[in-house]
């Protein structure tokens, strides 16, 4: 998790993004195969239905994007 230092650096996309990485980690490690997110942030909704992260230069996107495919969701 971030702390409040690292949280002030951050954009709300990439805070929300780290949340749902967070969640989608924990639920794996609970042997979990299916997620769904929920958001009231329609950049991250956009973000996680686009094929290509061509506005997005962020590694915590691509992460979370690369996790939901590798277990097919």
């Amino acid at each position: 998790m971030l702390n409040s230092r690292e949280e002030n650096r951050c954009s709300p996309l990439e805070s929300e993004l780290c949340g749902i990485l967070h969640g989608i980690l924990i639920l794996l490690n609970k042997r979990y195969k299916r997620v769904r997110i929920q958001t009231n942030n329609m950049e991250v909704v956009r973000a996680l239905n686009m094929e290509e992260n061509v506005d997005y230069d962020i590694t915590l996107l691509r992460r979370v994007k690369r996790l939901l495919h590798s277990e097919g969701q």
